[in-house]
C-alpha cells in the first residue's frame, strides 16, 4: 500500500485511477477523426497511428460502445515505458494523491488491475496498471491478425 497520484477518470459508469507516472498525455479527439485501420479503432498522433480502446472493449465486453460523431472524447496516451495506446474515457476527473491499497487476490488477478482504494466520497475506485491494459490490447491485436488472416 502507497500513496500515489493519480488520474481520476469514468468510464462505463465507474471511477477508475491509472497512476500518473503511466500518461504521457491527455487529450480530447473528435469522434470523426476515429479510423478503424484493419479493424483496430485508431487515431493520427503525431503522424502516427496509434490505436485506441474503450475499457469495455479492454475487458472484453463485445458490446462495442456508439460515438457521436460530432463529439469529442477525452483519451488519455498510457504508456508502459515502451509502448503506447490510447483510451477513450467518458470523463477525466481530476489528479489526486491516492492511498492505493493491495486488493483482493482475485480482483488482483485481473489483467490490467493493480490495486483499489476508496475516495473522500466513500466511492470505490479500481486502479489500473498501464502494462496490463497494453497486454490486454496486444493480445486483443493477435486475435484480430488471426482472424484477418482467416477470412
Amino acid at each position: 500500500a502507497a500513496i500515489q497520484g493519480m488520474i481520476l477518470f469514468d468510464s462505463g459508469g465507474e471511477v477508475y485511477g491509472v497512476a500518473e507516472r503511466s500518461i504521457n498525455e491527455a487529450s480530447e479527439v473528435d469522434a470523426a477523426s476515429l479510423q478503424s485501420i484493419q479493424g483496430q479503432m485508431a487515431i493520427m498522433h503525431r503522424n502516427h497511428a496509434l490505436p485506441v480502446y474503450t475499457l469495455a472493449h479492454l475487458f472484453g465486453h463485445t458490446n462495442s460502445q456508439q460515438f457521436d460523431a460530432s463529439a469529442t472524447m477525452p483519451v488519455l496516451l498510457i504508456s508502459d515505458g515502451r509502448r503506447q495506446i490510447g483510451i477513450l474515457v467518458e470523463q477525466i476527473n481530476s489528479r489526486q494523491e491516492i492511498f492505493v491499497r493491495d486488493c483482493h487476490p482475485d480482483i488482483a488477478a485481473l489483467p490490467g488491475v493493480s490495486g483499489a482504494s476508496v475516495l473522500g466520497n466513500g466511492e470505490p475506485v479500481l486502479i489500473l496498471e498501464a502494462s496490463g491494459l497494453i497486454d490486454l490490447a496486444a493480445v486483443q491485436a493477435q486475435e484480430l491478425a488471426a482472424l484477418l488472416e482467416a477470412s
